[in-house]
Protein backbone atom coordinates (compact mmCIF):
# COMPACT_ATOMS: atom_id res chain seq x y z
CA UNK A 1 0.00 0.00 0.00
CA UNK A 2 2.71 2.61 0.80
CA UNK A 3 4.79 1.37 -2.72
CA UNK A 4 4.28 4.21 -5.48
CA UNK A 5 4.27 2.92 -8.59
CA UNK A 6 7.31 1.68 -10.71
CA UNK A 7 7.92 4.74 -13.65
CA UNK A 8 7.08 2.88 -17.22
CA UNK A 9 10.75 3.09 -17.86
CA UNK A 10 11.52 2.00 -14.38
CA UNK A 11 8.93 -0.77 -15.20
CA UNK A 12 10.97 -1.66 -18.26
CA UNK A 13 14.31 -1.99 -16.80
CA UNK A 14 12.59 -4.21 -13.54
CA UNK A 15 11.96 -6.63 -16.34
CA UNK A 16 15.32 -6.72 -18.07
CA UNK A 17 17.06 -7.04 -14.23
CA UNK A 18 14.90 -10.61 -14.60
CA UNK A 19 15.83 -11.17 -18.01
CA UNK A 20 19.54 -10.01 -16.80
CA UNK A 21 19.37 -12.88 -13.61
CA UNK A 22 17.66 -15.41 -15.36
CA UNK A 23 20.44 -15.67 -18.20
CA UNK A 24 23.39 -15.61 -15.55
CA UNK A 25 27.23 -15.80 -16.43
CA UNK A 26 29.32 -18.92 -17.86
CA UNK A 27 31.40 -20.61 -15.39
CA UNK A 28 35.09 -21.59 -16.18
CA UNK A 29 34.51 -25.08 -14.37
CA UNK A 30 37.80 -26.25 -15.57
CA UNK A 31 39.75 -23.02 -14.28
CA UNK A 32 37.66 -22.87 -10.94
CA UNK A 33 38.51 -26.72 -10.13
CA UNK A 34 42.50 -25.98 -11.06
CA UNK A 35 42.25 -23.20 -8.64
CA UNK A 36 41.07 -24.66 -5.81
CA UNK A 37 43.60 -26.98 -6.27
CA UNK A 38 46.71 -24.36 -6.12
CA UNK A 39 44.40 -22.76 -3.15
CA UNK A 40 45.05 -26.08 -1.22
CA UNK A 41 48.44 -26.73 -1.82
CA UNK A 42 49.51 -23.16 -0.90
CA UNK A 43 47.13 -23.25 1.95
CA UNK A 44 49.23 -26.42 3.29
CA UNK A 45 52.61 -24.68 2.35
CA UNK A 46 51.35 -21.68 4.44
CA UNK A 47 50.46 -23.18 7.60
CA UNK A 48 53.70 -25.77 7.86
CA UNK A 49 55.57 -22.25 7.71
CA UNK A 50 53.02 -20.62 10.48
CA UNK A 51 53.23 -24.00 12.81
CA UNK A 52 57.29 -23.81 12.29
CA UNK A 53 57.73 -20.26 13.41
CA UNK A 54 55.34 -20.10 16.14
CA UNK A 55 57.32 -23.29 17.22
CA UNK A 56 53.80 -25.05 17.34
CA UNK A 57 51.77 -22.55 19.05
CA UNK A 58 49.67 -21.41 15.65
CA UNK A 59 48.24 -24.94 14.48
CA UNK A 60 46.99 -23.10 10.72
CA UNK A 61 46.75 -19.32 9.90
CA UNK A 62 43.00 -19.72 9.99
CA UNK A 63 43.18 -20.30 13.89
CA UNK A 64 42.56 -16.66 14.87
CA UNK A 65 42.42 -17.20 18.51
CA UNK A 66 45.63 -18.68 18.17
CA UNK A 67 47.71 -16.47 16.33
CA UNK A 68 46.06 -13.20 18.30
CA UNK A 69 47.15 -15.18 21.89
CA UNK A 70 50.73 -15.34 20.12
CA UNK A 71 50.70 -11.58 18.88
CA UNK A 72 49.87 -11.16 22.86
CA UNK A 73 52.85 -12.72 24.01
CA UNK A 74 55.67 -11.64 21.76
CA UNK A 75 55.72 -8.09 21.55
CA UNK A 76 52.20 -7.12 20.43
CA UNK A 77 49.94 -7.01 23.95
CA UNK A 78 47.27 -5.03 22.85
CA UNK A 79 46.10 -6.63 19.64
CA UNK A 80 42.40 -7.37 19.82
CA UNK A 81 41.22 -8.22 16.17
CA UNK A 82 43.44 -9.50 13.63
CA UNK A 83 40.17 -8.21 10.67
CA UNK A 84 41.70 -6.83 7.75
CA UNK A 85 41.57 -3.56 8.85
CA UNK A 86 43.25 -4.24 12.23
CA UNK A 87 46.28 -6.13 10.41
CA UNK A 88 46.40 -3.94 7.76
CA UNK A 89 47.20 -0.79 10.62
CA UNK A 90 49.65 -3.66 12.57
CA UNK A 91 51.51 -4.16 9.64
CA UNK A 92 52.30 -0.63 9.13
CA UNK A 93 54.39 -0.58 11.98
CA UNK A 94 57.55 -0.50 12.15
CA UNK A 95 58.15 -1.51 15.94
CA UNK A 96 57.40 -5.16 14.95
CA UNK A 97 60.17 -8.56 14.68
CA UNK A 98 60.98 -9.77 11.55
CA UNK A 99 58.85 -13.07 12.87
CA UNK A 100 56.00 -11.14 14.31
CA UNK A 101 55.65 -9.12 10.69
CA UNK A 102 55.80 -12.66 9.12
CA UNK A 103 53.24 -14.31 11.33
CA UNK A 104 50.88 -10.87 10.15
CA UNK A 105 51.87 -11.42 6.51
CA UNK A 106 50.90 -15.38 6.49
CA UNK A 107 47.29 -14.30 8.02
CA UNK A 108 47.13 -12.29 5.74
CA UNK A 109 47.77 -14.23 2.35
CA UNK A 110 45.90 -17.12 3.72
CA UNK A 111 42.45 -14.78 4.14
CA UNK A 112 42.53 -13.83 1.19
CA UNK A 113 38.84 -13.83 -0.14
CA UNK A 114 39.58 -15.30 -3.30
CA UNK A 115 38.18 -18.88 -2.00
CA UNK A 116 34.84 -18.46 -1.03
CA UNK A 117 34.06 -16.24 -4.24
CA UNK A 118 35.43 -19.59 -6.18
CA UNK A 119 33.14 -21.20 -3.73
CA UNK A 120 30.22 -19.26 -4.36
CA UNK A 121 30.77 -19.55 -7.87
CA UNK A 122 30.59 -22.94 -8.10
CA UNK A 123 27.81 -23.73 -5.90
CA UNK A 124 25.85 -21.40 -7.60
CA UNK A 125 25.77 -22.81 -11.18
CA UNK A 126 23.60 -24.80 -13.02
CA UNK A 127 24.01 -27.95 -14.85
CA UNK A 128 24.48 -25.42 -18.07
CA UNK A 129 27.69 -24.08 -16.19
CA UNK A 130 25.83 -20.86 -15.55
CA UNK A 131 25.18 -18.99 -12.44
CA UNK A 132 22.21 -16.61 -12.00
CA UNK A 133 20.56 -14.27 -10.01
CA UNK A 134 24.03 -12.88 -9.04
CA UNK A 135 22.66 -9.00 -8.85
CA UNK A 136 20.07 -7.44 -6.95
CA UNK A 137 17.42 -4.76 -8.53
CA UNK A 138 17.32 -1.68 -6.37
CA UNK A 139 19.77 -2.88 -3.79
CA UNK A 140 20.71 0.72 -2.66
CA UNK A 141 18.60 3.72 -1.65
CA UNK A 142 19.90 5.46 -4.86
CA UNK A 143 18.49 2.51 -6.84
CA UNK A 144 22.14 1.22 -7.44
CA UNK A 145 22.23 -2.71 -8.16
CA UNK A 146 24.04 -5.29 -5.49
CA UNK A 147 25.94 -8.15 -6.17
CA UNK A 148 25.06 -11.21 -4.29
CA UNK A 149 26.83 -14.55 -3.58
CA UNK A 150 30.14 -14.64 -5.89
CA UNK A 151 29.72 -10.85 -5.72
CA UNK A 152 30.87 -10.15 -9.82
CA UNK A 153 30.51 -5.89 -8.60
CA UNK A 154 33.67 -7.22 -6.32
CA UNK A 155 36.35 -8.35 -7.53
CA UNK A 156 40.04 -6.86 -7.36
CA UNK A 157 41.48 -5.76 -9.79
CA UNK A 158 44.69 -7.82 -11.26
CA UNK A 159 48.18 -6.65 -9.78
CA UNK A 160 49.31 -9.03 -11.96
CA UNK A 161 50.38 -7.50 -15.66
CA UNK A 162 50.16 -10.97 -17.54
CA UNK A 163 46.44 -12.16 -16.73
CA UNK A 164 46.30 -14.29 -19.76
CA UNK A 165 49.35 -15.95 -19.08
CA UNK A 166 48.54 -16.39 -15.06
CA UNK A 167 45.86 -18.06 -16.36
CA UNK A 168 47.53 -20.13 -17.70
CA UNK A 169 49.52 -21.12 -15.38
CA UNK A 170 46.19 -21.32 -12.78
CA UNK A 171 44.38 -24.01 -15.24
CA UNK A 172 47.49 -26.14 -15.05
CA UNK A 173 46.41 -26.82 -10.70
CA UNK A 174 50.10 -26.84 -10.25
CA UNK A 175 50.91 -24.46 -7.11
CA UNK A 176 54.62 -25.00 -7.49
CA UNK A 177 54.49 -23.80 -11.10
CA UNK A 178 52.61 -20.69 -10.54
CA UNK A 179 54.85 -19.57 -7.77
CA UNK A 180 58.14 -20.26 -10.36
CA UNK A 181 56.41 -17.89 -12.30
CA UNK A 182 54.45 -15.47 -11.05
CA UNK A 183 54.98 -15.76 -7.18
CA UNK A 184 52.66 -16.34 -4.11
CA UNK A 185 50.10 -18.95 -5.82
CA UNK A 186 46.97 -17.46 -3.78
CA UNK A 187 47.27 -13.66 -4.76
CA UNK A 188 47.78 -15.32 -8.18
CA UNK A 189 44.54 -16.89 -7.76
CA UNK A 190 42.69 -13.50 -6.61
CA UNK A 191 44.52 -11.97 -9.44
CA UNK A 192 42.46 -14.60 -11.84
CA UNK A 193 39.35 -14.60 -10.78
CA UNK A 194 37.92 -12.22 -13.47
CA UNK A 195 38.78 -15.20 -15.71
CA UNK A 196 36.71 -17.38 -13.99
CA UNK A 197 33.83 -15.48 -15.73
CA UNK A 198 34.07 -15.97 -19.21
CA UNK A 199 32.09 -15.91 -22.43
CA UNK A 200 29.93 -18.82 -23.17
CA UNK A 201 30.86 -21.37 -26.20
CA UNK A 202 30.53 -19.55 -29.73
CA UNK A 203 30.30 -15.93 -27.97
CA UNK A 204 32.13 -13.16 -26.99
CA UNK A 205 31.90 -11.03 -23.82
CA UNK A 206 32.50 -7.54 -24.01
CA UNK A 207 33.01 -5.25 -21.19
CA UNK A 208 32.33 -1.62 -21.01
CA UNK A 209 32.70 1.53 -18.20
CA UNK A 210 32.35 4.47 -18.01
CA UNK A 211 34.91 6.77 -17.48
CA UNK A 212 35.31 9.01 -14.04
CA UNK A 213 31.47 8.69 -14.16
CA UNK A 214 30.70 10.21 -10.40
CA UNK A 215 33.69 12.92 -11.26
CA UNK A 216 31.91 14.44 -14.12
CA UNK A 217 28.67 13.95 -12.80
CA UNK A 218 29.67 16.04 -9.72
CA UNK A 219 30.89 18.63 -12.15
CA UNK A 220 27.87 18.79 -14.03
CA UNK A 221 25.44 19.60 -11.25
CA UNK A 222 28.12 22.32 -9.79
CA UNK A 223 28.47 23.78 -13.01
CA UNK A 224 31.99 23.71 -13.15
CA UNK A 225 32.52 24.49 -16.48
CA UNK A 226 36.26 24.53 -16.35
CA UNK A 227 36.02 20.83 -15.06
CA UNK A 228 33.87 19.80 -17.93
CA UNK A 229 36.11 21.47 -20.83
CA UNK A 230 38.78 19.26 -19.20
CA UNK A 231 37.11 15.95 -19.40
CA UNK A 232 35.79 16.85 -22.91
CA UNK A 233 39.79 17.52 -23.65
CA UNK A 234 40.39 14.84 -22.05
CA UNK A 235 38.30 12.23 -24.16
CA UNK A 236 39.60 13.98 -27.52
CA UNK A 237 42.71 13.05 -26.72
CA UNK A 238 43.86 16.42 -26.02
CA UNK A 239 43.85 17.22 -22.45
CA UNK A 240 45.71 15.98 -19.03
CA UNK A 241 44.13 13.05 -17.06
CA UNK A 242 41.82 14.77 -14.39
CA UNK A 243 43.76 13.71 -11.41
CA UNK A 244 46.62 15.92 -12.76
CA UNK A 245 43.99 18.79 -13.48
CA UNK A 246 42.33 18.29 -10.11
CA UNK A 247 46.07 18.98 -8.28
CA UNK A 248 47.04 21.58 -10.59
CA UNK A 249 43.65 23.84 -10.33
CA UNK A 250 43.79 23.49 -6.69
CA UNK A 251 47.26 24.89 -6.29
CA UNK A 252 47.85 27.13 -9.67
CA UNK A 253 50.27 25.00 -11.42
CA UNK A 254 50.72 23.59 -15.20
CA UNK A 255 49.15 20.14 -15.28
CA UNK A 256 52.12 19.08 -17.04
CA UNK A 257 54.28 19.86 -13.97
CA UNK A 258 52.68 17.52 -11.72
CA UNK A 259 54.64 14.56 -11.01
CA UNK A 260 53.08 11.44 -10.22
CA UNK A 261 53.59 11.44 -6.64
CA UNK A 262 51.02 14.80 -6.95
CA UNK A 263 48.89 13.00 -9.13
CA UNK A 264 48.02 10.68 -6.31
CA UNK A 265 47.60 13.07 -4.04
CA UNK A 266 44.98 14.29 -6.91
CA UNK A 267 43.52 11.02 -7.30
CA UNK A 268 42.74 11.21 -3.25
CA UNK A 269 41.65 14.69 -3.37
CA UNK A 270 39.03 13.96 -6.00
CA UNK A 271 37.47 10.52 -4.29
CA UNK A 272 37.70 11.64 -1.12
CA UNK A 273 36.38 15.16 -0.99
CA UNK A 274 33.34 15.55 -3.55
CA UNK A 275 30.88 15.22 -1.03
CA UNK A 276 32.22 17.51 2.08
CA UNK A 277 34.45 14.81 3.17
CA UNK A 278 37.40 16.48 5.28
CA UNK A 279 40.65 15.34 6.51
CA UNK A 280 39.21 11.79 7.75
CA UNK A 281 37.90 11.00 4.57
CA UNK A 282 41.06 12.29 3.24
CA UNK A 283 42.95 9.75 5.39
CA UNK A 284 41.14 7.05 4.65
CA UNK A 285 41.26 7.15 1.23
CA UNK A 286 45.14 8.02 1.36
CA UNK A 287 45.26 4.76 2.65
CA UNK A 288 44.81 2.57 0.18
CA UNK A 289 46.31 4.91 -2.84
CA UNK A 290 49.87 4.84 -1.10
CA UNK A 291 49.43 8.87 -0.22
CA UNK A 292 51.02 9.71 3.45
CA UNK A 293 50.55 13.24 4.41
CA UNK A 294 49.77 14.91 7.99
CA UNK A 295 46.32 15.97 9.46
CA UNK A 296 47.48 19.59 8.76
CA UNK A 297 48.51 19.14 5.06
CA UNK A 298 45.16 17.19 4.36
CA UNK A 299 42.94 20.10 5.81
CA UNK A 300 45.15 22.19 3.42
CA UNK A 301 44.59 20.05 0.81
CA UNK A 302 40.66 19.91 1.72
CA UNK A 303 40.62 23.54 1.82
CA UNK A 304 42.81 24.20 -2.28
CA UNK A 305 40.35 21.41 -3.47
CA UNK A 306 37.10 23.68 -2.21
CA UNK A 307 38.79 26.68 -3.58
CA UNK A 308 39.28 25.32 -6.66
CA UNK A 309 35.07 23.72 -6.64
CA UNK A 310 32.99 26.88 -5.73
CA UNK A 311 29.91 25.15 -7.51
CA UNK A 312 30.14 22.08 -6.06
CA UNK A 313 30.54 23.15 -2.54
CA UNK A 314 27.69 25.71 -3.14
CA UNK A 315 25.86 22.69 -4.48
CA UNK A 316 26.19 20.95 -1.19
CA UNK A 317 24.71 24.23 1.31
CA UNK A 318 21.70 24.59 -1.14
CA UNK A 319 21.03 20.88 -1.21
CA UNK A 320 20.41 21.17 2.23
CA UNK A 321 18.43 24.55 2.51
CA UNK A 322 16.27 22.69 -0.03
CA UNK A 323 15.68 19.25 1.59
CA UNK A 324 14.81 21.43 4.94
CA UNK A 325 12.25 23.62 3.35
CA UNK A 326 10.80 20.44 1.74
CA UNK A 327 9.97 18.79 5.39
CA UNK A 328 9.25 21.93 6.56
CA UNK A 329 6.35 22.55 3.91
CA UNK A 330 4.94 19.56 3.22
CA UNK A 331 3.25 19.56 -0.38
CA UNK A 332 5.50 22.68 -1.39
CA UNK A 333 8.88 21.69 -3.74
CA UNK A 334 12.24 23.00 -2.23
CA UNK A 335 14.47 23.33 -5.58
CA UNK A 336 17.91 22.88 -6.26
CA UNK A 337 19.47 23.39 -9.68
CA UNK A 338 17.32 20.15 -11.49
CA UNK A 339 16.57 18.57 -8.05
CA UNK A 340 13.52 18.86 -5.97
CA UNK A 341 12.52 17.90 -3.02
CA UNK A 342 8.52 17.25 -1.61
CA UNK A 343 7.62 16.14 1.08
CA UNK A 344 3.95 13.88 1.42
CA UNK A 345 2.82 12.39 4.35
CA UNK A 346 5.99 10.28 6.12
CA UNK A 347 8.17 10.65 3.19
CA UNK A 348 10.69 13.18 1.48
CA UNK A 349 11.21 12.34 -2.15
CA UNK A 350 14.30 13.53 -4.12
CA UNK A 351 13.37 13.73 -8.00
CA UNK A 352 16.53 13.48 -10.09
CA UNK A 353 16.23 14.61 -13.81
CA UNK A 354 15.49 11.48 -14.70
CA UNK A 355 12.61 11.70 -13.01
CA UNK A 356 13.01 8.74 -10.51
CA UNK A 357 12.99 10.14 -7.23
CA UNK A 358 15.04 8.52 -4.51
CA UNK A 359 13.08 8.22 -0.83
CA UNK A 360 13.51 9.34 2.63
CA UNK A 361 11.10 7.81 5.29
CA UNK A 362 9.89 9.68 7.99
CA UNK A 363 11.89 13.46 7.61
CA UNK A 364 12.69 15.64 10.44
CA UNK A 365 14.03 18.84 11.00
CA UNK A 366 15.68 19.76 14.35
CA UNK A 367 18.25 21.86 15.81
CA UNK A 368 21.92 20.25 16.24
CA UNK A 369 25.30 21.38 17.66
CA UNK A 370 27.99 21.54 14.66
CA UNK A 371 31.40 20.01 15.13
CA UNK A 372 32.61 24.07 16.08
CA UNK A 373 29.87 24.84 18.34
CA UNK A 374 27.30 26.59 17.24
CA UNK A 375 23.02 25.27 16.50
CA UNK A 376 22.02 24.56 12.60
CA UNK A 377 18.77 22.97 11.37
CA UNK A 378 19.32 19.36 10.23
CA UNK A 379 17.50 17.36 8.04
CA UNK A 380 17.40 13.39 8.80
CA UNK A 381 15.36 10.25 8.31
CA UNK A 382 14.88 6.89 9.03
CA UNK A 383 17.12 3.86 6.98
CA UNK A 384 19.68 1.52 7.68
CA UNK A 385 23.10 2.66 9.19
CA UNK A 386 25.83 1.54 6.82
CA UNK A 387 27.70 1.05 9.73
CA UNK A 388 25.86 -0.48 12.40
CA UNK A 389 23.61 -2.12 9.94
CA UNK A 390 20.70 -1.30 11.75
CA UNK A 391 17.26 0.45 11.17
CA UNK A 392 17.62 4.43 12.79
CA UNK A 393 17.88 8.02 12.40
CA UNK A 394 20.25 8.86 9.74
CA UNK A 395 21.34 12.63 9.51
CA UNK A 396 22.25 13.74 6.19
CA UNK A 397 23.92 17.48 5.52
CA UNK A 398 24.63 18.39 1.92
CA UNK A 399 27.72 16.20 1.19
CA UNK A 400 25.39 13.06 2.04
CA UNK A 401 22.84 14.21 -0.53
CA UNK A 402 24.97 15.22 -2.97
CA UNK A 403 26.52 11.69 -2.61
CA UNK A 404 23.14 10.33 -3.50
CA UNK A 405 22.06 12.59 -6.37
CA UNK A 406 25.35 11.62 -8.20
CA UNK A 407 25.31 8.19 -7.43
CA UNK A 408 21.98 8.21 -8.32
CA UNK A 409 22.21 10.21 -11.30
CA UNK A 410 24.84 8.27 -12.35
CA UNK A 411 22.69 4.49 -12.30
CA UNK A 412 20.09 5.91 -14.26
CA UNK A 413 22.70 6.85 -17.28
CA UNK A 414 23.65 3.44 -16.89
CA UNK A 415 20.79 1.87 -16.81
CA UNK A 416 19.52 3.89 -19.77
CA UNK A 417 22.86 2.23 -21.48
CA UNK A 418 21.70 -0.83 -20.44
CA UNK A 419 18.57 -0.71 -22.11
CA UNK A 420 19.74 0.41 -25.98
CA UNK A 421 22.20 -1.65 -25.67
CA UNK A 422 19.50 -4.81 -25.04
CA UNK A 423 17.64 -3.52 -27.52
CA UNK A 424 20.58 -3.50 -29.99
CA UNK A 425 20.63 -7.07 -29.86
CA UNK A 426 23.13 -7.17 -27.09
CA UNK A 427 22.52 -9.84 -24.18
CA UNK A 428 23.10 -8.01 -21.09
CA UNK A 429 25.17 -9.94 -18.55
Amino acid sequence: KRLVQLRPQEQQLWWLDQVINDRGVYVDTALCNAALKIVDQAAEWLDAEMRAITRGHVGACTNVGEITAWLRANGCPDVDSIAKGELDALLARRDLSPTVRRVLELRKEAAKASVAKIDALLRGKNDDNRARGLCQYHAASTGRWGGRRFQPQNIKRPDLEDVDGAIGAVATGDAQYVQLLFGEPLAVVGDCLRGMVSAAPGARLIAADFSNIEGRVQAWFGGEEWKLEAFRAFDAGTGHDLYKVAYSRSFGIRPENVDKSQRQVGKVMELALGYAGGVGAFQKMAVGYGVEVSDEKADELKVAWRDAHPGIVQFWYDLERAAIYAVRNPGKPGRCGQIVFKTAGSFCWMRLPSGRAICYPYPIVEERPTPWGDMKPSFSYMGVNSYTRKWERCYAHGGVLFNNVVQGTARDIMAEAMLRVEQAGYSVV
